[in-house]
């Protein structure tokens, strides 16, 4: 029998597993109002419009074709094969904006490799060289 306890929302008596913090209805509440805390706030209004844009979607959407679906650095890392949800910059838009939908500098991963990734990115040294790699896997895995 699984260990459960109750929604971490005030006030909702919903049981849920224990390794989880909300219950379904509450996450996805919550999600929501962070969601639209973080645009009121502290997303970037350039890169609002250029992620909501139809240049970009078709890209992405070509990038997750070109790399098969799969997180490209997983699957150079460790030779597994894991479905890719976001396409990254190698070089951030903030960074070069001429670069944002150059074939060459967009690479598909999973969301757990694009939060590592992004945590990386923090360290400009760290970046050069994640990068560097970014780069080096995007090459090999197109041969």
């Amino acid at each position: 029998m699984a260990f459960k306890k109750f929604c971490s929302h005030c006030g909702c008596n919903r049981l849920i597993d224990c390794t989880e913090r909300y219950c379904d209805v509450h996450k996805k509440r919550d999600k929501a109002e962070s969601d639209k805390q973080y645009d009121k706030h502290q997303r970037n209004k350039e890169s609002k419009a250029f992620y909501n844009s139809t240049a970009w979607k078709r890209k992405r959407q070509q990038i997750l074709i070109r790399d098969k679906g799969i997180d490209v650095y997983v699957y150079m890392t460790e030779g597994r094969v894991v479905k890719a949800e976001h396409v990254h910059h190698i070089v951030e838009i903030d960074e070069d904006p001429s670069l944002a939908l150059l074939d060459d500098n967009l690479i598909s991963l999973s969301a757990a490799t694009h939060s590592i990734i992004s945590g990386v990115y923090k360290d400009a040294r760290k970046r050069q060289q994640m990068q560097a790699k970014l780069r080096a896997f995007l090459r090999d895995f197109k041969l």
